[in-house]
């Protein structure tokens, strides 16, 4: 009997394929034992393609990641060390630029146009002319001084401008030599308005100096002095006709020291001067132009003599248009005075008024006319009064002069011309301000005028450059001076006080100028 022989299952094999492709595992059949071989799946070329640009590409960008980490950081340094020297540099003239704020303040003449560098002496700085700059560590640095110039609007324009004096451009240079040499420059404009002064203008004083034309002061509280428009032979505003004549010397043997203030009526001044009358009895006359003040002295032993003011002089500009006279008288002294009132050739009333002591009068004189030339009658009015010895004094006020049916109250423009100011060196003036009060058609404005010599000649400009009545400084809150003309010792103003209509008059309270030795 043969012995059964079993088939003993076989482990798994698989012979390799000599082609392409991708191996499977071989199974064993289920039948038999017999080995059977699976089926090999054909291999992917393009997905095998694909796989090694991945990683060609993954190299690149991670080479690319690694350049650019590296150059980054040697970027940064070098940027960290560019921004040490320009922090370095910018330090550098900054301290330049105080240094030269601190040289402005100590005299603003010393800075001159050119290159310096600042050298500092026991605590003192002074600008030191120079080509090549200071070198500090691997650093140089310098400053250029620069002239300003300016148009029309105070603008800062090229050097087609006008020259301001009292700003300069300072620019600070600071270069360096290394890797990556530069250089950086910073500028200011430096003004001569540190620690300036003020010159000011506001009491009856100060107005008293100057020259005035158809302005007066006024003095609404003691010394505190303002300055209006006459009222002129348009009616309308008191005026004052102030005169003391007072015996110095004894009024038995002259008539010397008989001070009289100014009056002006019509634009006519009427002055009366220390003119002598030695002898017991005799006329005088003092005449300033065709107005004149006439002291008749009469029989000293009886204690009698007569003043004479000549107050109005003929002008038909100042009489066409009006009728009637009318203005106030005040007696200062403790007793009632008579001044008679005589009008030459005119057909004026003649009389005498009585003035009660410390108070004003009312006064009017009613012209009658004759004819259709009643104006050119009027040659002048005269005001007068008899004295006896027992009097001390002449004294009596003429205020508010009203020639009634004219065009208005005040005069249309006035002028008052400053006092000289002395800064006692060349000074640059900067700005003009004043306070005032203006009414419908009134206006006040200024011009200025510098020089280096306390006579002059003295040239009064505007803003806009020119000493046309319109070219004013009309800015209360303040206007710089016209650059063309701002530089010198001496100073003065010249105020101009208009009114259009003759209506009103603008006030005047006070003036300042800002100036910069």
């Amino acid at each position: 009997m043969k012995n059964k022989t079993s088939v003993i299952p076989s482990k798994p094999f698989c012979h390799p394929e000599r082609s392409r492709g991708i191996s499977r595992e071989c199974e064993v059949s289920a039948k038999g034992g017999f080995l059977k071989r699976t089926k090999r799946l054909p291999r992917n070329d393009k997905q095998f393609a694909f796989s090694i640009v991945e990683i060609l590409v993954c190299i690149g960008v991670l080479s690319t990641i690694i350049f650019a980490v590296t150059r980054l950081f040697f970027v940064s340094q070098e940027t960290a060390e560019i921004g040490k020297e320009k922090t370095k540099a910018t330090a550098l003239n900054l301290e330049y630029l105080e240094k030269t704020k601190n040289i402005q303040h100590a005299d603003w003449n010393l800075l001159n146009n050119g290159r310096y560098i600042i050298n500092e002496d026991g605590g003192i700085l002074s600008l030191v002319s120079t080509t090549s700059g200071e070198l500090v560590d691997n650093f140089t640095r310098y400053i250029d001084i620069s002239p300003v110039y300016r148009n029309q609007n105070g603008d800062i324009v090229d050097s087609s401008g006008t020259l301001d004096l009292s700003t300069k451009k300072i620019a600070a240079t600071c270069s360096w030599t290394g890797l990556h040499p530069s250089q950086i420059t910073q500028s200011k404009y430096l003004t001569r308005y540190y620690d300036n002064l003020s010159w000011q203008q506001s009491t009856v004083s100060d107005f008293e100096g100057g020259q005035m034309d158809l302005v007066k002061i006024t003095d609404p509280t003691i010394n505190n002095g303002e300055i209006e428009l006459l009222g002129g032979c348009q009616g309308g505003s008191p005026e004052s006709l102030i005169y003391d004549d007072q015996l110095q010397n004894g009024w038995r043997t002259n008539c010397s020291g008989l001070g009289f203030w100014e009056w002006l009526l019509c634009k006519f001044l009427t002055f009366f001067s220390n003119g002598v009358i030695s002898t017991n009895s005799a006329d005088f006359t003092y005449n300033e132009s065709s107005y004149s003040m006439k002291i008749q002295l009469y029989s000293p032993s009886s204690g009698s003599w007569r003043s004479w003011v000549k107050i109005f002089n003929y002008d038909e500009i100042c009489t066409i248009g009006f009728r009637n006279l009318h203005f106030y008288a005040y007696n200062p002294t403790p007793d009632e005075i008579e001044i008679d009132v005589t009008a030459v050739y005119g057909q004026w009333d003649e009389r005498t008024i009585t003035i009660p002591p410390v108070t004003w009068t009312e006064i009017s004189l009613d012209y009658e006319q004759i004819g259709e030339d009643y104006e050119n009658n009027l040659e002048a009015i005269y005001f007068s009064k008899i004295m006896d010895h027992s009097d001390p004094t002449l004294i009596f006020y003429v205020d508010a002069m009203d020639l009634t049916g004219g065009v208005g109250g005040f005069f249309t423009e006035g002028t008052l011309i400053s006092s000289v100011l002395d800064t006692n060196q060349s000074s640059a003036f900067n700005r003009i301000s004043f306070s005032g009060q203006t009414f419908p058609n009134t206006l006040i404005g200024f011009q200025t005028a510098i020089s280096e010599n306390a006579d002059g000649p003295w040239l009064y400009h505007g803003p806009a450059g020119t000493d046309l009545s319109d070219d004013l400084y009309t800015d209360s809150e303040g206007q710089g001076i016209y650059l063309g003309a701002n530089i010198g010792r001496y100073f003065r103003y010249k105020a101009f006080l208009k009114s259009i209509d003759g209506q009103n008059t603008p006030i005047l309270y006070d003036f300042s100028v800002n100036y910069s030795p």
